[in-house]
């Protein structure tokens, strides 16, 4: 037996351990949860239910005059329990509860203290969605941990393991409105867990991922061929920070992502991916190209399992937009103006629209799975006008109002077709809208 498989096997021997530490990790931020959550109007609460004792606690007191420094004491003891599920094992589940511990420690004591009138507010569901965007972060940030366990397996099994990933992924994403009536995959009436978890916290991630993987992937290929060590450096660093830059620049362009991208956004990325190449490159590798090599293709593999769900569930979230808004709702308003112009008035309802062969059906929106989200188009008439609403992806809520065509409104369009110039009518469609054309950055 080698050193090296006897290292394994003693590591191995110790996973019981490293577990028993992720486990108290997640226990210390429930405790967390529990103490510094608002207490609950009911004499017995639940036992999901926050107490608030962390607040009435004197010992504590001092710490609350910063929340910085109510953070770091409160995530401290997460912190070092994970430290020490690293030290004693390598179960990959094990470390990623590690994770999620910390952000779920960050981001109690957060809403715990500086924003706490939200936490009061929605109450169980601000429980809810910060567990799950701890979860959701954390589970992101051990991807290249989840990633060299799952190449280990064959691919049936790989495909059993990431298809439930992949399908709450795409279904978190597209359903994701925000103003369904029922919730289903919001939890609290902003759909926070999709846009802020996964567009944006698991997006850096796979960004981070990336840029590492490129980069540490130069510096492997350069301890291969010696005589071009310097090239290889240098371009694996360019393309490691600048490769998800452009990433981030074509999804912002293609209105993919919900935000837009600017030097606020490129220069944290470009920051982050250098360090993680400096880090991978360097820590644990101890001369060892193998290890090098090793570390890339974990990276590399994690970064494409974050990437593959996140972008099919916003090119289809985004192809729901247009879909929906340009297509279903624009053969809905065709149907009116056509029944105005022969009624002069318009229906009370939408079926009126089928009944007098406007419409062969009234469409649904084309927004989210069907068994998860039964959404519909909402109309209502005014006689001479009318509102038609559908609930849109993230947490627009899209409403159309024919535009009010005055007598000076006429005259315009009649001067712009005399003249040979376009009429306003597609203008005019835009602008009866609440929603632009494309979904809308957050900011």
């Amino acid at each position: 037996m080698t050193a090296s498989e006897a290292s394994t096997r003693a590591e191995r021997k110790l996973d019981w351990l490293c577990w028993v530490f992720g486990v108290l990790a997640v226990l210390w931020a429930y405790l967390v949860h529990q103490g510094i959550g608002p207490a609950p109007v009911t004499i017995d609460p639940a036992w999901y239910q926050p107490t608030g004792f962390m607040t009435r606690a004197t010992w504590l007191s001092f710490a609350f005059e910063s929340t910085g420094l109510l953070i770091a004491i409160l995530t401290f003891p997460a912190l070092a329990l994970t430290i020490a599920v690293f030290l004693t094992g390598r179960s990959a589940v094990a470390r990623a509860l590690g994770y999620s511990a910390v952000v779920a420690c960050v981001l109690f004591t957060y809403y715990g203290d500086a924003a706490s009138r939200i936490w009061e507010f929605f109450y169980w569901r601000t429980s809810a969605v910060l567990a799950c965007m701890a979860i959701t972060l954390g589970f992101s940030l051990a991807t290249p941990f989840l990633a060299e366990s799952w190449l280990r397996r064959r691919w049936p099994l790989r495909i059993a393991l990431f298809l439930p990933v992949f399908c709450v992924v795409v279904g978190f994403i597209r359903n994701a409105t925000g103003t369904n009536p029922s919730l289903q995959f919001s939890i609290s009436p902003w759909p926070a867990v999709p846009v802020f978890g996964m567009e944006v916290g698991t997006l850096f991630v796979m960004l981070w991922l990336m840029g590492a993987a490129m980069g540490t992937g130069g510096i492997a290929l350069s301890h291969r061929h010696p005589d071009q060590k310097i090239p290889l450096i240098i371009g694996g660093v360019m393309l490691g920070v600048t490769a998800p830059l452009l990433f981030v620049a074509a999804g912002s362009a293609m209105s993919l992502l919900p935000f837009r991208a600017g030097a606020e956004t490129y220069i944290p990325i470009a920051v982050a991916c250098a360090l993680a190449i400096a880090l991978a490159s360097t820590v644990g590798v101890r001369g060892r190209p193998e290890k090098l090599d090793a570390r890339v293709l974990h990276m590399a593999a994690g970064a494409v399992l974050i990437a593959v769900p996140l972008i099919i569930g916003e090119v289809w979230a985004r192809w729901d937009y247009y879909v929906t808004r340009e297509q279903q709702a624009r053969s809905i308003n065709d149907a009116l103006a056509a029944y105005l112009e022969q009624e002069e008035i318009y229906p009370d309802e939408m079926i009126e629209l089928v009944e007098a062969n406007y419409l062969d059906a009234v469409p649904t929106p084309s927004i989210g799975f069907g068994f998860l989200y039964d959404g519909e188009f909402r109309y209502r008439s005014f006689g001479s006008s009318y509102i038609l609403e559908f609930p849109a992806p993230r947490w627009v809520e899209c409403a159309y109002t024919p535009s009010y065509e005055d007598d000076d409104y006429a005259d315009e369009e009649e001067d712009a077709e005399d003249s040979g110039g376009a009429s306003n009518g597609d203008e005019s469609f835009d602008a009866s809208w609440s929603c632009p054309s494309k979904p809308p950055e957050l900011w």
